[in-house]
């Protein structure tokens, strides 16, 4: 009776880890659907590293317009850092 009780909570444990995790995805999820099109592949970018030269340099914007970009990514993925947005990008599957 006793194992068995240890089997039980172990495998609770494992369901309330996994309900948690899919809670965190489907949230990640809903963050990155606020995204328009441009801003995603602002995200992108910024994911693998560029600077806001580099992303006007690539997509022919000038790179106040990048950091402004980069500016509404991070308010509406609600992160203070780029290495918060670079850890959401990538559990989002965004930076492949």
């Amino acid at each position: 009776p006793e194992r068995l009780l240890e089997v039980v909570e172990w495998a609770f444990g494992l369901a309330q880890t996994r309900c948690l995790e899919k809670d965190r995805k489907n949230s990640i999820d809903g963050l990155f659907q606020k995204l328009t099109p441009r801003e995603k592949e602002i995200c992108l970018f910024l994911s693998k590293g560029y600077t806001a030269k580099e992303i006007g340099r690539s997509l022919n914007i000038s790179p106040r317009t990048a950091e402004i970009h980069r500016s509404r990514i991070m308010e509406k993925l609600t992160v203070d850092s780029n290495a918060d947005l670079v850890s959401l990008a990538i559990a989002q599957g965004i930076r492949d």
